[in-house]
């Protein structure tokens, strides 16, 4: 485990300081923050990316990936991970709220200076969410699945849930997960005070955050990072690692309410905690110590009191409850992890802390059967791999990508020349088309010249993370209408790029399997195969 927090540098200094009630909150240093109504946050003191990163990285990286890196970089040293002997098995999923908001503002100020020949060529890979799963990849080689969870304050708990599901998938032995977060910046203090969600106890920060006390105020921004190495049981027992515990429950729901307010009496929180407690095969009463998620707003506390109490009955007043935002403020998309770091270490030390744009619906088959739904195919494969190579180019050769696409054609239980059509990343880049064609060539042999491959990409453009799941949708409409969309705009053959493209027309074929590809900056390679529905 490893972490960066207001209260502490090291998982060592962060936990004594929680067991000791010390707050982590004092007024804002990094700004003036006189203009504003809320001036206190929880920021890192004394951090200095450089002894985690080589300084043309840091140079090349925001401040949220350098938190995430030296997060990283502790728990895999505490781990005692080999990373070099089958990095293929070693996978990431770093989340994150807002992602690089210190470089895009950044860039914004020189646009308005009228300067963009200014604009840093690694603008869009400093700010993009998944940057620090891209760095954390590459800094250490790992090559399994990487991915980036983005679902606000939830966010590193998802990595931290969808990480095990890898695992139990068989998709990596160990994944790398949690969450960083950088959103101590003027914007970000204006822009949660301006929703009135922050504290503005500005003369007693030490007490600004109190989650569940009657005069509570809003929460306290603050910055850092937490990750843990997750890793299959028997992987770990086989060579001797160190256990802190066993994951064994997740639930995630969503409220489908209110875009910042928590559902009435907590609806769909409780429905995330009892989801938990099916998977773990565990009874409420089994449960010892929440660590709650207590913003110290007033929607929330109330909401989540009411979640608890819906599920857990009269032992939610035996339950011990706590919320650590009380001395490390709110570290947005990196809380759940550093939270259930804490769950951790008052596990082992028996020490519980005192307060100081394009869809697709999934559904399981049967359900979806069952109630008469339309279906449009079959989801039977999916692959996920990080190049560990560069933040912008593909691996020579495809090599990542053709990673995911034999991962994904071996969920599927499936033969390359099973496949029919392939809609490919196809971002019409010099690199990106050749390393794509490559990988398709190595995973698809001589059935590459006979797969009919196309970029919508042609006609859309790049909708960048809206461009998998649109390119999903036209696999599912391609086989449903037995129509291949073509590649437009395509006039001049290259030279080793010589598919069959579908060159600017589109073509009548009746296809029964596709493979949705994409790639992406960080080295991050997604493949997803669709079939047909057969009934019976």
């Amino acid at each position: 485990m490893g972490t960066v927090t207001p209260v502490g540098l090291d998982i060592a200094s962060t936990w004594d300081a929680l067991t000791n009630g010390k707050s982590g909150i004092g007024r804002i240093t990094r700004f003036d923050p006189a203009p504003y109504e809320t001036q206190i946050a929880g920021e890192l003191k004394g951090f200095d990316a450089n002894r985690y990163m080589d300084r043309k990285d840091v140079r090349r990286t925001d401040r949220f990936t350098h938190y995430a890196v030296a997060a990283a970089r502790q728990a895999l040293a505490d781990a005692k991970l080999d990373t070099v002997t089958d990095p293929e098995r070693v996978g990431t999923a770093i989340a994150t709220g807002v992602g690089g908001l210190e470089t895009l503002i950044d860039g914004i100020l020189l646009m308005q200076r009228r300067d963009p020949s200014r604009l840093s060529p690694f603008l869009v890979p400093m700010l993009m969410a998944n940057a620090a799963s891209a760095q954390v990849s590459m800094q250490f080689g790992l090559k399994g699945p990487s991915l980036t969870h983005v679902s606000a304050c939830a966010s590193s708990s998802h990595a931290i849930g969808e990480g095990g599901d890898i695992i139990r998938r068989g998709q990596a032995d160990v994944m790398v997960v949690g969450g960083s977060e950088a959103a101590v910046l003027a914007l970000g203090i204006a822009a949660f005070s301006s929703m009135h969600a922050t504290s503005r106890r500005n003369d007693v920060p030490e007490a600004a955050s109190r989650p569940f006390d009657k005069d509570r105020d809003g929460f306290v921004l603050s910055e850092g990072a937490a990750v843990v190495v997750l890793e299959e049981l028997g992987h770990a027992r086989a060579r001797g690692a160190r256990l802190y515990g066993e994951l064994v429950g997740y639930g995630a729901t969503a409220d489908a309410y209110h875009i910042t307010a928590p559902s009435p009496e907590g609806e769909g929180n409780a429905r995330a905690m009892r989801m938990a407690l099916a998977e773990a095969g565990l009874r409420p009463e089994q449960i010892d110590y929440i660590n709650a998620h207590g913003t110290s707003t007033q929607p929330n506390d109330r909401e989540e009191t009411a979640a608890i109490k819906q599920v857990f009955g009269d032992h939610a007043y035996r339950l011990l409850v706590s919320s650590t935002k009380s001395m490390t403020g709110h570290l947005l998309g990196a809380a759940g992890a550093l939270e259930a770091i804490v769950c951790l270490l008052a596990i082992r030390d028996g020490f519980v802390l005192s307060e100081g744009a394009a869809v697709v619906v999934l559904e399981e088959l049967g359900h979806a059967r069952a109630r008469g739904a339309r279906v449009y195919g079959e989801l039977v494969g999916y692959g996920a791999t990080a190049d560990a190579y560069h933040i912008t180019a593909p691996s020579p050769e495809g090599e990542g990508n053709a990673r995911a696409m034999r991962m994904a054609l071996a969920e599927a239980g499936l033969r390359p020349e099973e496949i029919d059509y392939i809609n490919a990343h196809g971002t019409s880049t010099q690199p990106n088309d050749r390393e794509e064609t490559a990988a398709i060539k190595q995973v698809f042999g001589d059935h590459a010249y006979r797969l009919l491959v196309s970029s919508t990409k042609s006609m859309t453009g790049h909708l960048l993370g809206a461009a998998g799941a649109l390119e999903a949708i036209v696999c599912l409409l391609a086989i449903r209408d037995g129509c291949i969309p073509p590649t437009i705009n395509y006039t001049t053959p290259d030279v080793g790029l010589d598919l069959d493209y579908v060159p600017n027309t589109a073509r009548a074929r009746a296809i029964t399997t596709a493979l949705s590809n994409s790639m992406g900056f960080g080295g991050h390679n997604a493949s997803l195969i669709l079939r047909a529905d057969t009934p019976g």
